[in-house]
């Protein structure tokens, strides 16, 4: 009896967003956070207004846990939305990163 021979599945790609879904993303309305019980948050300001790289464990992106050195530029909340973020200069990916403070631990 010959068995069928099975083609191997390509691996699935996730969609990925587009430009307009970015774009709606960046332009929604956002506040400065300039205080925080959080410890996290805590450094992250304490760094932005040092001028000084911080460094952190990032469970995001495309390389989870991560180390990476960034210079805080700004902590903020959108306003339709729980979390808290950091913009910052990455020094892995040379430019301007987005981190989710949640998905950080400090190293």
């Amino acid at each position: 009896m010959a068995r069928a021979t099975e083609k191997p599945t390509p691996p699935r790609t996730p969609p990925q967003p587009t430009t307009n879904e970015f774009e709606e993303w960046k332009n929604q309305a956002s506040y400065h956070v300039i205080n925080s019980n959080d410890p996290t948050i805590l450094r992250l300001l304490g760094a932005s207004k040092t001028k000084q790289y911080i460094a952190f464990y990032y469970y995001g992106g495309s390389s989870p846990r991560q180390l990476r050195q960034a210079l805080v530029e700004s902590v903020f909340r959108f306003s339709n939305s729980p979390h808290t973020y950091a913009s910052a200069h990455c020094h892995l990916r040379g430019e301007k990163r987005i981190f989710r403070v949640d998905k950080i631990s400090l190293a």
